[in-house]
C-alpha cells in the first residue's frame, strides 16, 4: 500500500475498498462464510499497517514535502517528550491504567503544550509559508492524534499480552512501539495539507 501510494495515491482509496470487503465479511452476524475473526483481522491490518503508513509518502510527495514530513516527525515527538517529561515529573492521575498504566493527565497536558509549540516553531523554521493562523489548525490536531495513536498500539498490545512489539530495537522495543503516534498523526497531516494549505 506503501509503494502503491508512491505510484498512484487512488490506490489508497483501493486499499479503503479492500477493508471494507473484509469487514464486512468480518463482521456478519453469521459463520456461514467461515470463520469471521480472520476476516476481522485482514480489515484492522489493511487499516493499521496498509492504509496509514501510505500517509508518509503522501505527504512527502505534496509540494514541500520534506518540510511537511519533517515538520510532522518532530512536532510528534514533541508531544511523547513532553508527555513524558511532564508524566514523570508531576505525573499523578492516571489516564488509561488498563490500556498504559504510565501515561497520566498532566503527561498528556505537558504533551498538548509541547506539540503545539513545536508545530509553531517548525513552522516558522521550515519557512512553509503557511500562516500563524492556518497552521493552528494543525497544531491543535498533533497531540490528540499523537496520544490516541500511543493508546491504540498499547491497547493492542494488552489484547496480545505482549509488552513490546518486537525486540528489533534493543531498549525501545519494535518499530511499532516507535511509529505509533505517528500513525495517527501524519494521515491528520496528509487531510490538513489537502483541505487547507494545497
Amino acid at each position: 500500500m506503501v509503494a502503491a501510494a508512491h505510484v498512484e495515491p487512488r490506490w489508497v482509496l483501493g486499499g479503503f475498498v479492500f477493508a471494507g470487503l473484509f469487514g464486512l465479511l468480518g463482521y456478519l452476524p453469521t459463520n456461514a462464510i467461515g470463520p469471521r475473526k480472520p476476516y476481522r483481522v485482514y480489515c484492522w491490518c489493511v487499516l493499521y499497517l496498509g492504509i496509514l503508513p501510505a500517509t508518509f509518502v503522501l505527504v512527502r510527495d505534496v509540494e514541500q514535502g520534506r518540510e511537511w514530513f519533517f515538520l510532522g516527525l518532530l512536532s510528534t515527538f514533541a508531544v511523547d517528550t513532553g508527555a513524558y517529561a511532564v508524566g514523570r515529573l508531576i505525573g499523578r492521575h492516571k489516564m488509561a491504567p488498563k490500556i498504559s498504566p504510565k501515561k497520566t493527565w498532566e503527561g498528556a497536558a505537558g504533551g498538548i503544550i509541547a506539540g503545539i509549540a513545536a508545530v509553531f516553531a517548525l513552522n516558522s523554521l521550515f519557512e512553509t509559508g503557511v500562516a500563524a493562523s492556518t497552521i493552528w489548525h494543525f497544531a491543535i490536531a498533533v497531540p490528540p492524534a499523537a496520544i490516541i495513536g500511543d493508546l491504540v498500539e498499547s491497547w493492542m498490545k494488552r489484547r496480545m499480552g505482549v509488552k513490546d512489539a518486537s525486540g528489533l530495537l534493543p531498549g525501545h522495543g519494535g518499530f511499532m512501539d516507535r511509529l505509533d503516534s505517528l500513525l495517527f498523526v501524519f494521515p491528520v497531516l496528509y487531510v490538513f495539507l489537502e483541505l487547507r494549505v494545497l
